[in-house]
């Protein structure tokens, strides 16, 4: 089958040193998959290339008619790879279904688990712990713009909606990815306000503390005019007494 080829490519990664960082962006029907991999010289970088010639199937599970071949069998999906020489680099893109997307063959060659699992508006996307094809650097990076309602990452960024896992060998055998999202509400989604318009949650919370300001200072000067009417009250009152 595909995957053994596929094995054989992560373990010769592996053993050569290279970094890796997966970008995936989660879409509500669709999942894009693409997979960067850096490699430390030029004879590594050869190295990787002889091997890259072979067509790596999307699919984890694919069934083929010669698992060996380089050639690309008609129905099939497959990544696409594309070199560049003088970054010493290889990409590989794909773009998958939601559920399919359990059926990665990068995913499921790193991870000896991988489960997407909807329920109603929320999807839940999980690995085992372990990661199986440690490389000397593997990062993770996911990007949706639907609201994450829970997740593990070690490094978020609230402005993008980025979620990074950082793996090396020192934690590969702890890792795993947990991620939550309700495809029900877009981040930073609009609000609708009484009339039917939108307000973005931004301006939202510029006119809130506009308002907040306007507030303060005419508490300020009721305060100052009655405080003033109470003084001159007062002293009327003590002159009209000594009369």
């Amino acid at each position: 089958m595909r995957k053994k080829m596929f094995i054989m490519i992560l373990m010769l990664m592996i053993t050569t040193g290279c970094s890796s960082t997966v970008n995936i962006n989660i879409e509500k029907n669709k999942i894009e998959e693409k997979v960067t991999i850096v490699t430390p010289n030029d004879v590594e970088y050869n190295k990787v290339k002889n091997w890259s010639g072979f067509p790596v199937t999307l699919y984890y599970d694919q069934e083929l008619k010669n698992p060996f071949g380089n050639e690309k069998e008609s129905g099939v999906p497959y990544y696409n790879v594309n070199m560049n020489d003088s970054e010493r680099t290889v990409t590989a893109s794909g773009n998958f279904t939601l559920i399919d997307h359990k059926k990665s063959s990068l995913v499921r060659n790193c991870f000896k688990l991988y489960n997407v699992i909807s329920q109603g508006n929320k999807t839940i996307f999980s690995t085992s712990k372990g990661l199986i094809c440690s490389f000397n650097q593997f990062q993770l990076v996911i990007n949706t713009p639907y609201t994450v309602l829970e997740n593990n990452a070690d490094i978020t960024n609230s402005d993008t909606n980025t979620y990074i896992w950082n793996i090396n060998k020192s934690n590969a055998q702890n890792a795993s990815v947990y991620l939550e999202v309700d495809f029900s509400k877009r981040y930073n989604e609009e609000e609708v306000t009484p009339d039917g318009k939108s307000t973005p949650q931004e301006e939202k919370t510029v006119t809130t503390g506009i308002n907040k300001k306007i507030i303060y200072i005419v508490l300020a000067i009721v305060t100052a005019v009655i405080v003033l009417a109470s003084v001159y009250l007062y002293k009327n009152h003590k002159d009209t007494s000594s009369l």
